[in-house]
């Protein structure tokens, strides 16, 4: 994707994206509604035609063909499933528009069937699928027809959370036996993270930063990427000397001393640590715990420095995880590596 741009009732829904997702890949974009990301997957998919720029497939313009032309495929949100025809029927429709003599037709469609484990539901009518099966079918009618991009549109939003966490592991697991390029549009950071090799945060129309999971995770460039992707503690900049940075709630010690201009830093709040620990490299300060919530893995602490609020995680790896209550004043640390600069956009 080469400058593409849209614009909608002159309001601009893509202002310029330049991304390129490589082959067998599982890639994403992620963003919250209104930032361009179904738009960028209706061009890819030839469903709409970009105002500027161009879309590339393995090398070759696409821009003006046709969406048919395309060796890509669309899972919608809705399935978007024949009602009158049954999960076989469904699954074979695209390989009979292309003219597949019927035994060759149906041993495909076993063969997919048999590969997504619903062979048992090839009788079966939409209405009479849950929505993990109707998931498992779109899926299988995308898949026959062997494109060379499967592009995914919220597949799963409209699941329960349950099933939604058991089908985003076996659509991973489908990739990988594949190992076809699948683009995924989504709005939730969870899933993203557990599906992706690479993330492409969009934000306004434009790409906010494009990295792999651990990377937009721990490093984050800007604080929009950072708030996105989980919970992150973003603390003003008010003053930089050598190596170490004034913030509301304190002197804090970088890993390398920042550039100049710096305005934002970002701790994730599991990289907060409460209690005193051995380790001279980090940074100390007092705390007082104003909220704490028990999360099953973890708690949760809302803590107050000095007038500045602070959101801690502890996960409960021992019995004797000491958690503090709510009024106790606690040290809290954290190690300058875990101190991430954020640019401003």
């Amino acid at each position: 994707m080469v400058n593409l741009s849209k614009r909608y009732d002159g309001h601009p829904a893509l202002a310029g994206v330049d991304l390129k997702v490589r082959p067998g890949e599982f890639f994403t974009l992620l963003g919250p509604s209104g930032c361009g990301k179904t738009t960028l997957l209706r061009l890819i998919a030839g469903l709409e035609r970009p105002d500027g720029g161009d879309v590339l497939i393995d090398g070759r313009e696409v821009t003006t063909q046709a969406a048919h032309a395309r060796k890509v495929n669309t899972v919608f949100q809705s399935y978007a499933l024949f009602p009158h025809l049954n999960v076989a029927d469904n699954v074979a429709f695209g390989l009979r528009m292309q003219g597949m003599d019927k035994p060759a037709r149906q041993r495909k469609v076993a063969e997919m069937l048999a590969f997504m484990h619903i062979e048992a539901l090839a009788g079966r009518r939409p209405e009479q699928l849950s929505g993990g099966q109707q998931q498992r079918v779109a899926l299988a009618r995308a898949l026959v027809n062997e494109p060379q991009i499967l592009l995914l549109d919220e597949p799963l939003s409209a699941l329960d959370a349950k099933l939604r966490a058991e089908l985003q592991l076996e659509l991973k697991r489908t990739q990988r036996r594949l190992g076809m390029t699948f683009v995924l549009v989504t709005h939730d950071q969870a899933e993203a993270l557990t599906l992706s090799d690479r993330i492409a945060v969009m934000r306004d129309g434009l790409v906010e930063q494009v990295g792999g999971v651990t990377e937009l995770y721990e490093r984050p460039r800007t604080a929009y990427v950072a708030e996105f992707l989980g919970q992150a503690n973003s603390l003003e900049v008010n003053g930089i000397t050598g190596d170490e940075v004034d913030t509301p709630i304190g002197r804090l010690r970088l890993h390398e001393p920042p550039a100049a201009g710096l305005h934002q830093v970002m701790v994730r709040p599991e990289r907060l640590s409460l209690g005193a620990t051995a380790d001279e490299a980090c940074n100390r300060f007092e705390a007082r715990v104003v909220e704490r919530i028990y999360l099953g893995a973890g708690t949760r602490y809302a803590l107050d420095v000095g007038g500045a609020a602070l959101v801690a995680m502890v996960t409960h790896q021992s019995h004797d995880t000491h958690l503090p209550a709510e009024g106790e004043t606690v040290q809290v640390q954290v190690h300058p590596r875990d101190i991430v600069p954020l640019a401003e956009r």
